[in-house]
């Protein structure tokens, strides 16, 4: 038997390669089997997954950030509204300390902030006719840490990130 010779014997063919039964063919393995495609794809869809998770856990803490840098411009311009009126934002109505949304942030601190992903709140704590103390929080509006908040008080420093595992 020499190289790329078959012998053939009644219904079997012998070659270099071993015996092949008539009706089968001779040809070399190019190409792709049904299993090794089967794994490939299972392969890309494990690794897609794992990706599409870490970029969503990013995209969350991008989120978190602005909202962040959002509170500290809050705690910014309280600073300049205590300097201007005596007391901190929201000032004290009726008789009682008032809860200022973003729209009266906005209007009372002279900011412009628009977040589809937050809500801000400034919540006082009155003492006689002023505000003596504020709260300032951002409350998750969607997504998988909805209701979760970012805290920031009077007193500066980091925000409190409290609630959700993805901001961590």
């Amino acid at each position: 038997m020499g190289n790329g010779v078959v012998y053939t014997y009644g219904m079997v063919a012998f070659s270099n390669n071993g015996p092949c039964y008539k009706g089968q063919a001779m040809r070399s393995s190019s190409g792709f089997t049904l299993m090794e495609l089967m794994v490939v794809v299972v392969i890309v869809g494990i690794m897609s997954s794992y990706g599409i998770a870490s970029f969503t856990k990013k995209l969350e803490n991008d989120r978190v950030r602005k909202a962040i840098e959002n509170l500290k411009v809050i705690y910014n311009m309280e600073k300049r509204y205590k300097l201007e009126n005596g007391e901190y934002f929201p000032k004290k109505t009726g008789g009682s300390c008032v809860q200022g949304t973003i729209a009266l942030i906005n209007a009372g601190l002279g900011l412009y902030m628009r977040d589809p992903n937050f809500s801000y709140i400034v919540t006082g704590t009155c003492a006689g006719a002023t505000t003596t103390a504020y709260n300032a929080f951002a409350v998750r509006t969607s997504g998988q840490c909805k209701d979760k908040t970012i805290k920031l008080t009077e007193a500066g420093g980091e925000p409190v990130v409290t609630g959700c595992t993805l901001w961590q």
